[in-house]
């Protein structure tokens, strides 16, 4: 089933349908890859594997530009044969411009679903800031200490302070502006986290700023958002938020010189989920998953010289994946020199009025001087032989630019009987679709319920293993909280004893 569209709107369509389609497959190599080089190399620190999953997200949102593509020789080229029919110059027939075109239902289809996905998810984009706008014009100014506090930590990660306020409607700190960026604090009654937690989670966020990582989180944001169909971005997008995390956790231990079990226990308090990662940044974690790679994280801090390499890699290998490359023909050196054209082979022709002996005598010589111009002066008789000689050739040419002509008249009618045949071939299927089309049309159908029934039971198993784990897990967390619990009731103990 088709529709007809003007011709610019179904190229329009076949062009975002193909980037689409492009742009999914080379993104799920890119990603791919990008979880070897994570996940197989340990050498790599946080901040390096963030920026190669940033870098793959914007490999995916630059798949859908119309960037060009850098051209690499490494097929070698073919055997060309030398034809002067190639260059002929005078087209024998012009096609016809359609002025519309039919486009399957399917397509129009498929993109204006894409496109209301899109529009659902930039409008959730739109709620999530109004609210946490109002949040930033509710918050108030800081006191005396904890203006100290920043100040003391922003010195510390030799940073230019930024502006910072607290608010009750938070218990978490969190940083939000992409070009002005805020730290936002919760107020003493509201927040989750002792003084020293506090501290570290603050110095954090301020990691956060120096960073960028609300300027640079929105690439993936966006890539996420256009592929929202795809399961290779969205799991870019995740790593991206996990291994940012981890880089800033990375940055506080080393500037603040603390134990990563200190530093594992705020962690723990600061919970999963929090705002819109692409409006704001905090120390929780996305997922369960995410928090025990953290926490399994803090003991594996590389070196300034490991980083440095690692980056100087990424950097070099950042524009050969963002970049567009196509495998082309090597160019031989028979195709790089020009040909003669055949216009130019068969030009000098004798008229068909008949002329003077003079003029005929003239008229060879004028129109064959490119192939043999005459050196000198000759005399009679070999002037008559080569009058001769030359107007045999010019007859010969002229019968075989006849027959050349007569061939491509051929070739012509055989190609407008094929255009028929094939338009007529299309208004049938358009018409009337086969019995074979139907077929299969119901044999996809039954695989995909089938499919989809499969993957709601595994969704469902997954589901129910997840829910087990997360029992397991807050279980966990609940014996470790009754274990600091009773290390602190010890200490206190300890310490209203007084020495004998």
């Amino acid at each position: 089933m088709t529709l007809t569209v003007p011709v610019e709107v179904a190229s329009w369509l076949w062009w975002a349908a193909e980037r689409l389609l492009a742009g999914s497959l080379r993104g799920a190599l890119i990603v791919i890859l990008a979880w070897l080089v994570c996940r197989r190399i340990a050498i790599v620190p946080a901040s390096a594997r963030a920026f190669l999953w940033w870098v793959a997200s914007l490999a995916l949102m630059t798949s859908l530009l119309p960037l060009p593509s850098v051209p690499l020789p490494l097929l070698s080229a073919l055997p060309v044969a030398v034809s002067n029919v190639e260059n002929f110059a005078t087209p024998l027939f012009v096609p016809q411009v359609q002025s519309e075109e039919a486009v399957p239902v399917w397509l129009i289809a498929v993109l204006t679903v894409w496109l209301v996905g899109v529009a659902i998810l930039i409008s959730r984009l739109i709620v999530a800031f109004v609210r946490l706008q109002r949040i930033v014009r509710g918050s108030r100014p800081l006191d005396a200490e904890d203006t100290d506090l920043v100040d003391r930590l922003s010195d510390l990660l030799r940073l230019k302070k930024p502006a910072v306020r607290e608010s009750d409607r938070i218990v978490i700190p969190m940083v939000v502006g992409i070009w002005r960026p805020t730290v936002l604090l919760p107020t003493g009654d509201s927040t989750v986290l002792s003084s020293d937690e506090r501290e570290m989670a603050i110095c954090h966020e301020l990691a956060h700023v120096r960073r960028g990582d609300l300027a640079f989180g929105w690439v993936p944001a966006i890539a996420e958002r256009l592929f929202f169909f795809h399961p290779f971005a969205r799991f870019a997008a995740r790593e991206y938020l996990a291994e940012r995390e981890a880089a800033c956790d990375a940055l506080v231990l080393r500037v603040m010189d603390v134990a990563p079990r200190a530093y594992g226990e705020m962690l723990v308090h600061l919970g999963l989920g929090g705002f819109s990662p692409a409006f704001t940044a905090n120390g929780s974690s996305p997922s369960m998953s995410s928090l025990r790679r953290r926490l399994a994280m803090l003991n594996d801090l590389t070196s300034s010289r490991t980083r440095r390499g690692a980056f100087v890699l990424l950097a070099v290998a950042a524009p050969l994946i963002v970049v567009p490359m196509h495998v082309t023909v090597q160019r031989s050196a028979a195709a790089s020199t020009p040909r003669p054209a055949l216009q130019e082979a068969v030009e000098p022709v004798a008229p068909k009025e008949p002329v003077a002996p003079q003029e005929r005598t003239a008229e060879p010589a004028k129109a064959v001087a490119p192939v043999a111009p005459p050196k000198k002066a000759l005399p009679v008789d070999e002037k008559s032989g080569e009058q001769e000689r030359l107007q045999e050739e010019i007859a010969h040419r002229r019968a075989s630019v006849q027959d050349l002509e007569k061939a491509l008249n051929e070739m012509r009618l055989e190609l407008e009987a094929l255009l028929a045949r094939d338009q007529a071939l299309r208004n049938r299927d358009a018409s009337e679709p086969s019995a074979v089309r139907r077929f299969l049309e119901g044999q996809l159908e039954r695989q995909r319920a089938a499919e989809r029934e499969h993957t709601e039971t595994f969704l469902e198993i997954q589901l129910k293993a997840l829910s087990a784990e997360q029992e397991k897990t807050r279980a966990a967390l609940r014996q470790l909280s009754d274990q600091v619990e009773q290390i602190r009731r010890q200490l206190d103990a300890a310490r209203s004893v007084k020495p004998q």
